[in-house]
């Protein structure tokens, strides 16, 4: 919860609707920063582990038919996959669907931002680091407040 991150210290700089965090940074605003949630992923990534669930369940690795990823499967997939997750769990033993399938399919909404915010912070690395690798931050930068003068 954002209560949990401010607790530990963290600022908190993004939240869902819902209450969820999605990102915060360390107290200096800079040597951390935490995503929940994974913005590296590409548009099927997450898309693959739950396939891998739902293929571990088929094979009666696990008892538990895995929920969908919230956010994720637009209105149109989340009822294709409902369809496929009765048949699975009727006995259906093959899953239909291929990754080109997944790529068509799903709204990568997140990318642009994610390189957005890592391009944002490498920018700020530069910009505040000694070129002196044995020196953290360059001489005018206050290390407790990296942030400051920018």
């Amino acid at each position: 919860t954002q209560e949990q991150f401010e607790a530990a210290g963290l600022k908190v700089l993004s939240v869902s609707d819902d209450g969820d965090v999605h990102m915060a940074v360390s107290p200096d605003g800079f040597r951390q920063l935490l995503f929940q949630g994974h913005p590296e992923y590409d548009t099927i990534s997450l898309y693959k582990e739950y396939e891998r669930e739902v293929k571990r369940f088929i094979a009666k690795e696990c008892a538990n038919y895995p929920p969908f990823p919230d956010h994720y499967f637009n209105d149109d997939l989340k009822k294709l996959m409902k369809q496929l997750a009765a048949a699975v769990k009727r006995g259906q033993t093959d899953w239909p669907l291929t990754d080109d399938d997944m790529r068509q399919s799903i709204e990568n909404s997140w990318g642009d931002s994610a390189r957005s915010i890592i391009a944002n912070w490498i920018g700020l690395v530069y910009q505040i680091t000694n070129m002196d690798r044995t020196k953290p931050f360059m001489n005018n930068v206050d290390p407790d407040h990296p942030l400051d003068g920018l």
